[in-house]
């Protein structure tokens, strides 16, 4: 494409959860083990899906599905209580789903068709969802996040 072309080419704006922190396409969460990862993005899910403003941001309210890999429902209403005493009618969790190459993509295709607001997708932990493959290269991780990013650009959708 031309430069002329691109500049008189209409993009509409990546749909934002969070106002310049959570943008469509997908965001990477690190850090040291136990250190409150997973009840930052519990929380995060829940001012989204209540459409709450966090931190002084905005938000834009959505449905949002938190795949809690690593937990238990039981862990999982323990903490949603210590968050919030009115748990948002359009926020999801699964302690499960299926792998990349897997069936994960089919399983969120249909949460996605019975939830078409759907703004933000959490996945508590990446490595769950991993192929497994002996690869371990840089070009593998490029790899399956790409794959991810363009699921959530195709979709209008953020994942985390």
């Amino acid at each position: 494409m031309d430069a002329e072309s691109l500049m008189n080419t209409y993009y509409p704006r990546p749909k934002e959860c969070i106002s310049s922190l959570l943008v469509q396409g997908i965001t990477i969460l690190g850090g040291a083990p136990k250190i409150g990862k997973s009840w930052l993005v519990l929380d995060l899910a829940v001012h989204i899906a209540n459409g709450a403003p966090m931190w002084g941001m905005n938000t834009n309210q959505g449905t949002v599905l938190y795949l809690a890999l690593e937990d238990t429902y039981p862990r999982l209403q323990e903490r949603l209580g210590h968050i919030t005493d009115e748990p948002p009618d359009n926020l999801y969790l699964a302690t499960a789903v299926g792998k990349l190459e897997g069936s994960m993509w089919e399983q969120i295709e249909n949460f996605l068709s019975d939830h078409p607001d759907t703004a933000l997708i959490i996945i508590d932990t990446f490595q769950i969802i991993r192929n497994g493959a002996t690869d371990i290269s840089y070009a593998n991780d490029y790899q399956e996040v790409r794959d991810m990013k363009s699921f959530a650009d195709r979709h209008g959708i953020s994942i985390l």
